[in-house]
Order: C-alpha cells, then sequence, then structure tokens
C-alpha cells in the first residue's frame, strides 16, 4: 500500500480532530516503510542474484557450444596493393 501526498504531519486539519492519535498513525507509518524498506532490499537481491545466474548459465551454454563445435582459425590475406 502506498499514498501519494504531502509528508505525514504537514496536514493541518489532522491536528483539530480531537480523537485523532497522531503518534499511533506515524508509528504505523514507520513500521510500514521499514517493511517497504526490507522487502524492497530481498527483491533487489533476488532480482541481482537471478541476472547473475543467467549470465553464467549462458556463459556456460556458449563455452560448451563452443567445445563441441570450434570454429577453425580465420587466416586474413594482407590488403592489396592500392598502388597496383
Amino acid at each position: 500500500m502506498f499514498a501519494v501526498g504531502p509528508q505525514p504531519g504537514s496536514f493541518a486539519m489532522l491536528g483539530n480532530i480531537p480523537d485523532f492519535d497522531m503518534r499511533k498513525l506515524e508509528s504505523l507509518h514507520k513500521l510500514v516503510e521499514r517493511g517497504q524498506a526490507n522487502i524492497f532490499k530481498r527483491a533487489k537481491a533476488e532480482t541481482k542474484t537471478y541476472i547473475d545466474n543467467m549470465f553464467k548459465v549462458r556463459a556456460s551454454q556458449q563455452q560448451q557450444q563452443q567445445q563441441q563445435n570450434p570454429k577453425p582459425p580465420v587466416e586474413l590475406e594482407p590488403p592489396p596493393d592500392p598502388i597496383k
């Protein structure tokens, strides 16, 4: 869950509601923020691991293909002499 708007505590009308506990709301907000930050860090780490493993598999597959089908070395001829 997320909300778009001003920073917590900047909405002046909330202070005028007598039974509104701003500390409780702020505590819940901080709890959600910490949870989101932890989830983001974990998701970022898992994404990095997934991508790293994908590249390792690709490199391994390419290496196996090169070992199975080695290409002969290409011999380059010198360019023709432009003066002739």
